[in-house]
């Protein structure tokens, strides 16, 4: 599903999560009542992943894992992957 070819795609995803994690209300009114924190789960796990390439869609995954991490700092909430 992730193919090298689209990294434009890639990238505009990862900025418009970046601008998700802005959004000045909590995250988790996406959740199902019994899923909390699975929205912000899966926008850390998703820019993770792009971490790993050498383009620019790196650099926009950096920028949403710092907009996530720094939002989740302010909020007092901790992110799993944060303490592993």
């Amino acid at each position: 599903m992730w193919t090298n070819s689209r990294w434009e795609v890639f990238y505009c995803i990862m900025l418009w999560l970046s601008i998700v994690c802005m959004i000045p209300f909590g995250l988790d009114q996406f959740d199902e009542t019994y899923e909390r924190g699975k929205t912000a789960e899966a926008i850390e796990g998703t820019a993770r992943r792009f971490l790993g390439r050498s383009g620019m869609e790196r650099e926009a995954a950096a920028l949403v894992l710092s907009r996530l991490y720094t939002r989740c700092v302010l909020k007092a909430c901790q992110p799993r992957s944060l303490l592993t």
